[in-house]
């Protein structure tokens, strides 16, 4: 199966349209936003030229990422418009998750639906996680695979392949992940902080995105946010997200492992609880599903969190906010985020910035990282074209 006319490669950012040319790119990424557009409206709505704008279509249907869909009955005169729809069948995007105790793969569609089980490769250590990606990278390459996103903590330079800075590596240099580029031989790679992952998700699958966006992912001693700028993750100066989790608080803590104490995701954490008076052996998440005689180191934990945010949200002053983390299902931790959060806002702020808990995983999550190639097929059209 031919993959596409346009040269692939690599891409050091989020969103540059690699994979398939600009105007492919936005014809897909319009029909997955709305399936049943006609070449004729694709034509209609962007000023392309008809004969353009069916070489797009045709390749894009050639290489298995749009389908025709029925035609369906009219009375009106003339050759029927055929709808088109994102192809869910004869294409595949990897999902690589590399974090702290191992690599995740999963097979999603073209809709960023899983194909089959997600595959791990646990490991006790943080030795060679690149190694163990590229191994299992090869396991999950097939001829209908069209990219692979390859998701990671810390900060990473696509660009130069390599990580600077992860939670799931030993080493404290820069660690190249080549292996992964070569195991992926001529399929395009996306590689980006496992944030941004879960934001370019967020965005690809609501309708409502408009304006700047700070996304927070918070679970037992891991905590992260990806700002989304006009549509885009902020990735700074280099392929990072926003290290939330490294923000610090004048309080005491377990030592970080970026070698400082009262980082944000020490504080959110099993082990915090104890330093906090917890009564009991329990783990975080057990403690916020019933904390009896715990409630005081609970609330304190999230008091703290909601306090950390509100920080970031008064610097950054983003129309929305997403507190995305599967504890958002406890009722002390929906309750006291909802109404802690927004006197902390400064007051032009805390009736113009919206608040949304969302209860998802954001890390080792192979289907959050299959989204980061997705995206560079279907994600927000660019703002121009070539």
């Amino acid at each position: 199966m031919a993959k596409t006319t346009a040269p692939l490669s690599n891409s050091p950012e989020v969103g540059k349209p690699v994979l398939i040319n600009p105007r492919e790119q936005l014809f897909a990424s319009m029909v997955w936003r709305q399936a049943g557009l006609s070449r004729r409206d694709l034509h209609e709505r962007t000023g392309t030229h008809p004969t353009l704008t069916g070489h797009a279509v045709t390749n894009l249907i050639d290489i298995g990422l749009l389908r025709e869909g029925a035609v369906p009955p009219t009375n009106a005169r003339g050759r029927p418009q055929v709808p088109l729809e994102v192809d869910p069948d004869r294409r595949t995007f990897i999902g690589l998750a590399i974090a702290p105790g191992g690599v995740r793969g999963i097979r999603a569609n073209a809709l960023g639906r899983p194909r089959g089980e997600e595959v791990a490769v646990v490991s006790k250590t943080k030795q060679n996680p690149i190694a163990s990606a590229a191994a299992l990278l090869k396991r999950l390459l097939d001829p209908t695979v069209f990219a692979v996103g390859v998701s990671i903590t810390g900060l990473a330079l696509p660009r130069e392949a390599k990580v600077l800075f992860s939670s799931a590596l030993a080493a404290t240099e820069s660690v190249s992940v080549r292996p992964i580029y070569a195991a992926a031989d001529e399929t395009p790679v996306v590689l980006h902080n496992d944030m941004h992952a879960l934001s370019l998700k967020w965005l690809m699958t609501n309708d409502n995105t408009d304006g700047d966006v700070l996304l927070v992912g918070v679970e037992d001693g891991r905590l992260g946010a990806s700002l989304l700028l006009g549509g885009r993750p902020h990735g700074g100066v280099v392929g990072g997200a926003n290290e939330l989790g490294h923000t610090r608080l004048a309080v005491e803590t377990a030592p970080c492992y970026c070698g400082q104490q009262g980082c944000l995701e020490r504080i959110v954490s099993t082990e915090q609880l104890s330093r906090f008076g917890l009564r009991s052996s329990r783990s975080l998440d057990a403690v916020l599903a019933n904390p009896k005689s715990d409630r005081r180191a609970a609330e304190r934990v999230l008091n703290l969190l909601a306090n950390g945010i509100a920080n970031a949200v008064n610097f950054i002053r983003p129309q929305r906010l997403i507190v995305a983390s599967p504890l958002v299902r406890h009722p002390i931790v929906s309750e006291t985020l909802s109404n802690a959060l927004p006197p902390l806002f400064l007051p032009g702020l805390r009736e113009r910035v919206s608040v949304r808990l969302w209860e998802q995983s954001n890390v080792q999550s192979a289907e959050n990282a299959a989204w980061l190639a997705l995206a560079e097929v279907f994600g927000r059209p660019p703002a121009t074209m070539e």
